[in-house]
C-alpha cells in the first residue's frame, strides 16, 4: 500500500453539480454506484437508477421498483454498453433488466446463473459475468459466466464456469 497523488492518475478535476429535482432526490448511492458513459452519468441506489447528462442535468430514472415486466426489486448493480446503447440493472432473483440508454425504455430481461449474484459485468450483449459472494461460508467466492438465458457458458472456457477469487481472480484449470 502506498500514497497515491491525484496528479498520478488525472490531469484535472472537474466539479459537476447534479441538478436537484423532486425526481432526482436519492437516499444513498451504492458503493461503486457511479458509471460514466461519453454522454451520461449513471448513479444508483437500491431504490433507483438515475441518469444525468455530462453537465449534471437530470435526465430520468431508469426503470422502477416492483415485480412487473421492466421493473426491478432493487438495483443491486448496473452496467452500461455504449455501443448498443443499453443500461443493465441487476436485481436479486436472477434477473438483469435491460433498458435503452437514450429513452430509458425497458427492452427485455435476461437471467443470471445465481440467485445470490451481487455484482456483474456484461462481457457482450449475450454473455455476463456475475460475482457470487460466499454467503453461506460453505462455498468459495466465484465468478459465474453465463449466456442470455442464465445458463453457464461452458464453451467460453472449455467447461470451467467458476473462478476462485481468493487471490484476486486466480483462474483454476487450463483454458
Amino acid at each position: 500500500e502506498r500514497d497515491l497523488k491525484l496528479s498520478e492518475i488525472a490531469d484535472s478535476v472537474r466539479f459537476i453539480p447534479l441538478e436537484t429535482t423532486d425526481a432526482s432526490l436519492m437516499n444513498r448511492i451504492q458503493k461503486g454506484g457511479i458509471l460514466k458513459s461519453s454522454r451520461y452519468w449513471f448513479l444508483y441506489s437500491y431504490k433507483n437508477v438515475y441518469q444525468f447528462t455530462d453537465e449534471g442535468k437530470f435526465v430520468r430514472t431508469i426503470g422502477s421498483r416492483g415485480n412487473g415486466p421492466g421493473q426491478y426489486t432493487s438495483a443491486v448493480c448496473i452496467d452500461i454498453d455504449e455501443t448498443l446503447g443499453h443500461v443493465y440493472v441487476l436485481s436479486p432473483g436472477k434477473n438483469i433488466s435491460v433498458y435503452d440508454m437514450e429513452t430509458g425504455s425497458y427492452l427485455y430481461t435476461r437471467k443470471t446463473p445465481s440467485f445470490s449474484s451481487w455484482a456483474f459485468a456484461m462481457l457482450n450483449d449475450s454473455v455476463s459475468a456475475c460475482f457470487q459472494y460466499n454467503l453461506s461460508g460453505k462455498e468459495k467466492d466465484r465468478i459465474l459466466v453465463a449466456g442470455a438465458e442464465g445458463g453457464y457458458n461452458q464453451s467460453l472456457f472449455h467447461g470451467v464456469t467458476c473462478f476462485d477469487t481468493k487471490n484476486r481472480l486466480c483462474f483454476p484449470g487450463t483454458f
